[in-house]
């Protein structure tokens, strides 16, 4: 069950997200890669919105927090154990390259 807390702080994350996402739609990827990112963006979100909820913290600014998150490959994803090789690949490869572009938008 989400907090209300939680609903605001996943909504700072939002912009940053759709920032990311419009940037892969306008690169022209596939549609199967792009929706690999997005659901595992998707998967960043909710682990980072269920660390704040579980610490009970909600940092002012989440953007530092999410570039934490994705700093040298990312953080694992909530259930992590029961995703096999492949699909743990493609969530590291979709935070580098978010942090790439969370370094290029500064």
């Amino acid at each position: 069950m989400h907090s209300l807390e939680d609903l605001a702080y996943g909504r700072k994350l939002l912009s940053c997200f759709s920032d990311f996402l419009n940037a892969l739609y306008s690169e022209g990827m596939t549609r199967k890669t792009f929706v690999q990112y997005r659901d595992n963006l998707w998967l960043l979100g909710g682990t980072i919105i269920g660390k704040a909820s579980l610490d009970g913290e909600y940092p002012e600014n989440p953007l530092r927090i999410l570039a934490e998150s994705v700093a040298d490959g990312g953080i694992l994803p909530d259930h992590f154990d029961h995703m096999g090789k492949v699909e743990l690949r493609a969530f590291e490869q979709m935070c580098r390259r978010f942090e790439k572009f969370l370094k290029e938008s500064k």
